[in-house]
C-alpha cells in the first residue's frame, strides 16, 4: 500500500466514525498536518472517497455515494461505522 493509500484509509475511517469533519478536526485525529492534508483531501473528494460541504470553514463527510480506500478489510469498515 502506498503512502497515499495509507493516508486516505486513515482520513476515511476516522471520517466513517460519523457526522461532518473540519480538515482541522481530521488533521487532530490522523496527525497528517499543513499541506499533506490540502493535497490528501482534494485527492479523496476529487477520487470519490469523500463529499466536500461547502461552508466556512468547509467540512468533509462520507455519503452513500462514496467509495472505499483501496486494502480496507470489511471488519474494518464495519468497526468504522460502529456496526461491530
Amino acid at each position: 500500500m502506498s503512502m497515499d493509500c495509507g493516508f486516505n484509509k486513515r482520513v476515511w475511517m476516522a471520517v466513517a466514525e460519523g457526522g461532518r469533519w473540519t480538515a482541522a478536526e481530521i488533521e487532530a485525529v490522523t496527525g497528517v498536518r499543513g499541506r499533506s492534508m490540502a493535497r490528501v483531501l482534494y485527492g479523496m473528494t476529487n477520487g470519490g472517497l469523500l463529499v466536500k460541504f461547502d461552508g466556512a470553514p468547509p467540512k468533509y463527510g462520507i455519503t452513500d455515494d462514496c467509495i472505499t480506500p483501496r486494502q480496507t478489510s470489511v471488519g474494518e469498515l464495519l468497526t468504522a461505522m460502529g456496526v461491530r
